[in-house]
């Protein structure tokens, strides 16, 4: 497939004043606020690594004196592999094209392929979001990434799903919130991760803010203060979460949650010409890895 003078016609046309372009290519990589990002397999020119869990130890018991100090060992969990997938897309422009080409827009053509890309990273990006609650994005025990049953290394079980599904209310966040602040690692003690982020839908919009902008409680008219406010409790809508009723909580990146983001080759540009015919190809290649060792920091539901 390349781009030929027969279909492309109008733009060897003169008095075509422009040719417009939807430039979407400012935007910002949304990844870079949710994910823990690391090139960690470009610097060691792997394609794939694996994250290991280990518990830590258990409840310090009391020593009484003359006794010695009790002593534990932690407990190894499931290996966690990440494999970098490929991504990539070109176009090819004849050497008649080229030659007849008035509008340069065969060069311009290029920056769609980082619109593309773009595109690709930002469904990736939200992947998690909108498969977390199912078999095809799960946390290292295999469980699905948000899930009312995840195992603890130690024994025991621990939700970041609600049992039955909420929407987003008031009354339905402060219960997450309560949830998220209670979170226990898998030595079944407390991790003291706040939340800091609010995802969703576009259509949530309006429910986010007036629940986590307003000073009063929105959902009564007794003009009590709206405590949430003091969360300090940040969102983000996208149109990339299909969900329109469900929503997430995130902690910070960066050791508050497991999302990963592990880049082998960050997208790259590069263009050559056929010998042969004359034409000119263009591509843009990219490689990465995604995935969630272990699902503390988070809390999902897809809404009732």
């Amino acid at each position: 497939m390349a781009m030929r003078t027969t279909n492309f016609a109008s733009l060897r046309a003169p008095g075509l004043r422009k040719v417009i372009f939807d430039d979407l290519e400012g935007r910002p990589f949304l990844y870079k606020r949710l994910f823990n990002v690391d090139d960690v397999l470009q610097r060691q020119k792997r394609g794939y690594i694996d994250d290991y869990p280990v518990s830590g130890l258990g409840a310090m018991p009391e020593k009484a004196e003359g006794v010695g100090v009790t002593y534990d060992e932690p407990v190894g969990g499931t290996t966690r592999r990440y494999t970098a997938t490929t991504f990539g897309l070109g176009f090819r422009v004849t050497w008649e094209m080229q030659q007849d080409d008035l509008y340069n827009v065969a060069n311009r053509m290029a920056r769609k392929l980082s619109k593309s890309g773009r595109n690709r990273v930002n469904v990736d990006t939200f992947y998690p979001f909108n498969n977390g609650f199912g078999t095809n994005f799960t946390s290292y025990d295999s469980l699905s990434w948000f899930n009312t049953a995840h195992t603890l290394l130690r024994g025991g079980t621990q939700a970041n799903r609600p049992a039955a599904e909420l929407d987003f209310t008031v009354n339905n966040l402060q219960t997450a919130l309560e949830v998220f602040k209670k979170f226990v690692d898998d030595d079944n003690q407390y991790v003291m991760i706040d939340p800091d982020l609010v995802l969703g839908a576009v259509e949530q919009q309006w429910n986010f803010k007036e629940v986590l902008e307003s000073e009063l409680r929105p959902d009564n008219a007794n003009n009590a203060i709206n405590a949430i406010l003091g969360e300090n409790l940040s969102y983000l809508c996208s149109p990339f979460y299909t969900d329109t009723d469900g929503w997430c909580l995130l902690g910070k990146p960066t050791d508050d949650h497991g999302l990963q983001w592990l880049w082998r080759q960050q997208f790259k540009f590069e263009e050559s010409d056929d010998f042969d015919s004359g034409d000119s190809k263009f591509k843009l290649v990219g490689r990465y890895a995604t995935g969630v060792t272990h699902y503390l920091g988070a809390w999902g539901t897809i809404g009732a």
